[in-house]
């Protein structure tokens, strides 16, 4: 296989902001690498079809029409030489293990830096594998997730928080779910409330919420 620098890339992301972001960046950080990307899974088939020398499919796990497993288990059957790996906004354990069965070489969480995400790729590059899990315990909550705590504790709204962020209001919504899920909350108000009173485990999370924002409770449930 070529260097890191001089291979092709295929990232097949619905997420125009990811998608673009993520585009520049390796190009960037691997500035003789030909980066390709497609918003589904037809579009990367296609891709795929006049470019089958592509040394990497990356895929976003949610797809439109056809999820991230099915469309890397259709790459493999169609160019089964070809590196395939998700790229997940929850990388649980389960779907990292499924990824692995599936002969996958990657599951990538998008909570890492576009820097982070080049390093993964060279490391995938030179043969290897990169299967990133969501963590449990006391550090259950990625640090993008903390800000989107905080935040909302700020009463920003979820197009505000994304706006900020630079990501889609959808992702901010996946990010939600795990919050809750971690949390044990059913709503933004309640996980708010839990991270500043100090009910995430381990402080560290809950004090960078309650960092130079007015306690929620106070303003009488601003929470959008």
């Amino acid at each position: 296989m070529p260097p890191a620098d001089a291979c092709a890339f295929l990232f097949v992301d619905d997420h125009p902001l990811y998608r673009d972001g993520l585009t520049r960046a390796v190009a960037q950080c691997l500035p003789g690498a030909q980066v390709v990307a497609a918003a589904d899974a037809a579009a990367g088939l296609a891709l795929l079809a006049a470019m089958p020398e592509m040394d990497l499919v990356l895929s976003d796990l949610r797809l439109p029409g056809m999820d991230g497993f099915e469309f890397l288990e259709r790459v493999g059957r169609d160019h089964p030489t070809v590196p395939r790996g998700l790229l997940c906004g929850d990388p649980t354990a389960a779907v990292a293990e499924r990824a692995r069965r599936r002969g996958f070489v990657a599951c990538l969480s998008k909570d890492r830096d576009m820097e982070a995400i080049a390093g993964a790729l060279q490391v995938l590059l030179g043969g290897g594998t990169v299967f990133d899990e969501a963590p449990t315990g006391s550090e259950g909550l990625s640090a993008k997730r903390v800000e989107i705590l905080r935040l909302a504790a700020d009463g920003r709204s979820n197009k505000e928080i994304a706006r900020s962020l630079g990501i889609t209001e959808r992702t901010v919504k996946d990010h939600w779910q795990y919050i809750f899920a971690r949390l044990g909350a059913t709503n933004r108000a309640e996980a708010v409330g839990r991270a500043w009173t100090g009910d995430l485990a381990g402080d560290d999370a809950g004090k960078e919420v309650r960092s130079g924002t007015e306690d929620p409770r106070r303003r009488g449930g601003r929470h959008r």
